[in-house]
């Protein structure tokens, strides 16, 4: 039970591999002043992740474990900022035993739901 309000805004994205169909999703999540990216893949054991918007310089983490890399601090402030101005990007991520994925998302849209979001915060904390 909990009196805290959250909003999460998910980009979520099927893709084959050949054999099955697999997803990789980013997760925004509002912390505190601002934002972490999470990315979740449905493969196994990350060691790092990069995303890259557009043509801008890619963004690395290494914070990662099972299924999961998270971007947070300044590198997931400044993530959201590239996602707002871009069109698409690439997300690639490096798994310990499995070589590395690189995924394509569209960013069409999120803008707009990004700015949902932020005021569907400001209601709750009211």
């Amino acid at each position: 039970m909990t009196d805290v309000a959250s909003c999460r805004l998910y980009i979520y994205r099927l893709y084959e591999n050949g054999r099955e169909v697999e997803y990789m999703s980013l997760s925004i999540i509002p912390m505190g002043q601002g934002f972490a990216v999470f990315l979740s893949t449905s493969e196994g054991l990350l060691e790092s992740c990069a995303v890259r918007v557009d043509r801008q310089n890619r963004i690395e983490t290494r914070m990662a474990s099972i299924n999961m890399c998270v971007f947070s601090d300044a590198t997931g402030n400044q993530l959201v900022e590239q996602f707002k101005s871009g069109s698409s990007m690439l997300v690639r991520a490096n798994y310990l035993r499995n070589g590395r994925r690189d995924v394509d998302f569209t960013l069409s849209g999120f803008s707009r739901n990004f700015e949902e979001m932020q005021r569907a915060m400001q209601v709750a904390r009211r």
